[in-house]
């Protein structure tokens, strides 16, 4: 689309005013284009507002306007511990309040931009009435899909480009406050977290959302088995090595550095941007060095196994984990092919995660024939006897969390003449106390 001025959508209460100013000020340094801000607010307090307000008119190409409004309070009700705030529900109303224009691009204030977001802007809807990416949260089941009648995508709200004089002419706005009862009723009797605007707008235009790349909202490090089913390999590569906008989705947001042992592992993109703000601290260096020293300390001091405790340790450092394996690979492989011994709930999302790296994995294989017939994006899990021929010819990574089974199939390995230097364990800097790992 060719315009001269880029327009994005926030909205926002204190808690989230220097979340949100941070991400304004990484879309500013690398954006180009001239851009207009619509901030959406109805608690935001005067002190905050200022703060956004000379940040934005800071920049040359920077421009803030305001907009109050006040959300009906039975219009936000939620399940039980939801940290999700109400004024998430302005991204339904937009298209009334922002009624000036035809197309916007709504922001949640934990993002990070980096690349040019004139990329979304300039994205040609065709008959379709939004842009979004697909949601990729372990927390979304095929119960979601289902209670909310979807056969196909269900995406997350965090990144949209809206075509609002589309979702006028829709009567979207109508259609979300009478039909919201009965769908909120129906997810909260299914069992399922209320995702409320994000739900509606799935349940709404269903059928009318064009699909992103998971690039431009990308939060693959938030737990294990994101559901990447139905992505290409190229894509979940992309999203690793080059997300060009980070969501800080769940709980734990970089902000809490001083109260929380593992935050998101983009947590240090967000200290990047965050001196150019008015919430810049001195003190944040200070900050950070501690939150090193207290993960190193606790890999440092690790006890006798204790299953379920590593088992979350292994969920919460897997970046690093896999930072290490992508380092032990490109040591030690040589010419050798690249397989993975173990198919489990994160197997696609490691083999993408080193497909990123620009490694080539070449096949899947694992022990147990109820694995034979699942794939890994386009491979198919082969047996692990189809490596007993082969030494020199593969480097084997070994990808099961249970250190006995590992130990047994590096046993294996060495039966078979595989040597010490053909093969890794991705968990093995746990199991082993191999010492500190690195942060990016």
């Amino acid at each position: 689309m060719n315009s001269n001025t880029i327009h994005i959508a926030y909205a926002l209460d204190d808690r989230f005013a220097e979340l949100t100013c941070v991400s304004i000020v990484s879309l500013l340094r690398n954006t180009a284009q001239h851009v207009t801000f619509h901030i959406i607010e109805s608690r935001l307090s005067d002190v905050h507002a200022e703060k956004i307000t000379n940040l934005i008119d800071s920049y040359a190409h920077g421009v803030c306007k305001y907009y109050h409004i006040d959300i009906d309070e039975s219009m936000y009700i939620t399940t039980q511990g939801s940290k999700v705030t109400k004024e998430t529900y302005a991204s339904g109303m937009l298209p009334n309040v922002l009624y000036m224009l035809d197309r916007v691009i709504w922001l949640d204030g934990d993002t990070i931009i980096e690349e040019d977001i004139a990329q979304i802007w300039d994205i040609d809807l065709g008959e379709y009435y939004a842009a979004m990416v697909p949601d990729t949260s372990c927390a979304l089941k095929e119960a979601k899909k289902a209670v909310l009648e979807m056969s196909d995508w269900y995406f997350n709200s965090g990144v949209m480009l809206m075509d609002l004089a589309k979702l006028r002419a829709f009567k979207f706005v109508e259609l979300l406050e009478t039909q919201l009862p009965v769908v909120h009723k129906s997810v909260l009797e299914s069992g399922i977290e209320w995702y409320r605007v994000q739900d509606m707008i799935n349940y709404i235009l269903k059928g009318h959302i064009k699909r992103l790349p998971i690039r431009f909202n990308s939060y693959l490090w938030y737990k294990w088995g994101c559901d990447i089913d139905g992505l290409t390999i190229s894509e979940v590569a992309d999203a690793f090595e080059r997300p060009a906008i980070v969501h800080f989705i769940g709980d734990e947001k970089p902000t809490h550095i001083t109260r929380k042992l593992f935050l998101d592992a983009h947590w240090y993109r967000y200290y990047h941007y965050k001196p150019f703000t008015p919430y810049a601290d001195n003190g944040d260096a200070a900050l950070i060095e501690q939150y090193h020293i207290r993960r190193n300390n606790l890999m440092n001091s690790l006890l006798l196994p204790d299953y379920p405790h590593y088992l979350s340790l292994i969920q919460h450092l897997k970046k690093e984990l896999f930072e290490q394996a992508y380092a032990s690979i490109a040591g030690n492989i040589g010419n050798r092919k690249l397989v993975i011994w173990g198919y489990n709930d994160v197997t696609a999302f490691l083999v993408g995660f080193l497909t990123g790296k620009g490694l080539t994995v070449v096949d899947v294989v694992d022990g147990t024939s109820v694995c034979w017939d699942c794939f890994v994006f386009d491979k198919r899990v082969k047996p692990a006897d189809s490596l007993r021929d082969s030494p020199g010819e593969y480097y084997v990574l070994l990808d099961m969390r249970n250190y006995d089974v590992a130990r047994q199939v590096m046993a294996t390995l060495q039966s078979w003449g595989y040597a010490a230097e053909e093969y890794y364990h991705v968990y093995a800097p746990i199991w082993e106390g191999a010492g500190e790992l690195e942060d990016s």
